[in-house]
C-alpha cells in the first residue's frame, strides 16, 4: 500500500517526508479506523484513504504543527471513516461493535450477557458522547487528547464523558428494573 502512495509524490523529498510521516503514524490511524469504522472489512480503506487525504492537501498539513499532528491525522481518518461508514446502512449491529466496547467493561466479572447489554447500551449514546467515551476507555487517550481530535474544549470532553456515563448508567438501571 504505501508503494502506491509514494507513486503519487512528485519529488522525492515529498516521498522521504510521507514515508516517514506514514511509519510515524500507522499505528494511530489503525486505531482510529478501527473504533470508527462498523465493518472492520473498511479498515484497509480507510488507512489507505487518510492517507490519501494528507497527500491530497501537504501543503495544509506541513502548516500543522508538530505536537499537533496526530490530533489532526486522528481527525482525517475520522471523516474518512465517516464516508466509508455512509456506503453501508445506518445499521449498526451490536455484534460488529462487542469487541470493542468490551474493553470498556474490561472487568472478568461480567457475562457474556452483560457485556453484551453494555455493548447494546454503548450503541445507543449518542455519537458526542459514545466516542468520547470509546476514545478514554477502549483506546487510552488522555482528556486533552480527546479535546484535540474532537476540536473542542477539555472541559466539554469533561462533560460529554460525565454525561455519557451518567445516560449509560441510568439506561442500564432502568433495564434491570
Amino acid at each position: 500500500m504505501l508503494d502506491a502512495l509514494l507513486l503519487t509524490l512528485q519529488t522525492e523529498e515529498d516521498r522521504t517526508y510521507f514515508k516517514a510521516l506514514y511509519y510515524e503514524y500507522l499505528q494511530t490511524v489503525i486505531k482510529v479506523a478501527r473504533d470508527h469504522l462498523f465493518y472492520p472489512s473498511d479498515l484497509e480503506d480507510c488507512v489507505q484513504g487518510t492517507f490519501l487525504d494528507l497527500i491530497r492537501y501537504a501543503e495544509r498539513f506541513r502548516a500543522v504543527p508538530k505536537e499537533k499532528q496526530r490530533a489532526y491525522i486522528a481527525k482525517t481518518c475520522k471523516r474518512v471513516a465517516y464516508r466509508l461508514n455512509q456506503r453501508h446502512s445506518n445499521t449498526v449491529f451490536v455484534e460488529d461493535l462487542t469487541e470493542k466496547e468490551r474493553l470498556l467493561c474490561d472487568d472478568s466479572d461480567l457475562s457474556v450477557y452483560d457485556q453484551l447489554e453494555l455493548a447494546e447500551a454503548i450503541n445507543k449514546l449518542d455519537d458526542k458522547y459514545r466516542e468520547p467515551l470509546i476514545m478514554k476507555y477502549a483506546d487510552g487517550f488522555s482528556v486533552a487528547e480527546i479535546a484535540e481530535i474532537m476540536g473542542i474544549s477539555q472541559n466539554l470532553v469533561l462533560q460529554r464523558l460525565f454525561r455519557g456515563r451518567k445516560q449509560l448508567h441510568t439506561m442500564l438501571t432502568e433495564e434491570t428494573e
